[in-house]
């Protein structure tokens, strides 16, 4: 599975990177400790902060502190990120 965060500028409207935050929380809590999850976030490049991470404590721990440290800024390039999250 691999996660796919937007934190271009928009993202500081309207609560949206405090939700999307609180989304991905939630959903790293419905993953089961053998699951893999990838992260990667986006503006006006895409940054990957986790790869194929295993959802056992540690790496849960990981992710959580990933999906903590996302901070909004830049343009959009959603494309950019889909097309590297499906090729991975």
């Amino acid at each position: 599975m691999v996660v796919v965060i937007d934190v271009s500028r928009s993202m500081n409207e309207f609560g949206r990177m405090g939700a999307a935050k609180q989304a991905a929380q939630a959903l790293l809590n419905t993953f089961k400790p053998e699951d893999s999850v990838s992260l990667v976030s986006f503006s006006d490049r895409t940054n990957w902060i986790e790869k194929g991470t295993k959802v056992d404590p540690a790496g849960k721990k990981s992710l959580r502190r990933g999906v903590n440290d996302l901070l909004p800024g830049g343009a959009t390039a959603l494309y950019d990120a889909t097309s590297e999250a499906f090729d991975y």
